[in-house]
């Protein structure tokens, strides 16, 4: 499982792919189109409800609201989109791409 950590008001909370977070996310209704095409406010949905799921996993206190998420996070949260994706494999050195060449 990939998984990084961002840094919301000054403090570092985990950030990786949770179940709590892809059903929080299908209740929110964005599309898959609205995340291909760089919806600013779904991506930073897609990686709050993570974000806040991972929290809850590990026993860390995430009290922000998506608004107050939206305004204490650090504007380089978009970088790690990456970490929410499907595409387990695409950092594995080890991976059969990589492997053929």
């Amino acid at each position: 499982m990939k998984q990084t950590t961002i840094k919301v008001a000054g403090k570092d909370y985990p950030l990786y792919k949770t179940m709590r977070g892809v059903v929080a996310f299908q209740k929110c209704q964005y599309t898959q189109q609205q995340l291909m095409g760089g919806d600013v406010e779904a991506i930073l949905h897609l990686i709050y409800l993570h974000a806040r799921g991972a929290s809850i996993r590990e026993k860390i206190s995430f009290e922000f609201s998506f608004e107050e998420f939206v305004d204490f996070v650090d504007p380089d949260v978009l970088d790690h989109l990456d970490v929410l994706t499907d595409d387990e494999d695409a950092d594995d050195d080890e991976s059969p791409d990589k492997k053929k060449g």
